[in-house]
């Protein structure tokens, strides 16, 4: 197993997904991929990410995903597996202070936690 091998990326990915959707109860209305399957997802009032763990304080979502939740005028949840914990996001917020990486052919933005707040779902 290494970070590079997609089939242990994706099974995670949809692990997380899975886990996520579960604890929101809510209906997904789409789901986003990109070259790797599937990323998030969108419900009523959100678009959903998902990472195993916090880098430090750094979170970092598909910058298409921002862009999306902007347009949309909904925030972004991102859920963090180590941690059980979602957070939220205002997408204006990640592209004002956010930096922009690129993760293989993906553009990604790279965002300080302290930005978001917790959220609980109901």
């Amino acid at each position: 197993m290494y970070v590079g091998d997609t089939d242990i990326v994706n099974k995670s990915q949809k692990e997380l997904l899975k886990k996520a959707k579960y604890k929101l109860n809510k209906l997904i209305l789409r789901d986003f991929k990109d070259s790797v399957g599937r990323y998030a997802f969108e419900v009523d009032k959100f678009v959903v990410a998902c990472r195993s763990y916090l880098y430090g304080y750094i979170v970092s979502v598909h910058k298409q995903l921002v862009n999306y939740a902007k347009t949309k005028n909904k925030k972004i949840l991102v859920y963090f597996d180590d941690v059980d914990k979602f957070y939220m996001f205002d997408p204006i917020e990640i592209e004002k202070f956010g930096t922009i990486n690129r993760r293989g052919e993906e553009e990604m933005i790279n965002f300080d936690i302290k930005n978001g707040v917790f959220y609980e779902p109901i």
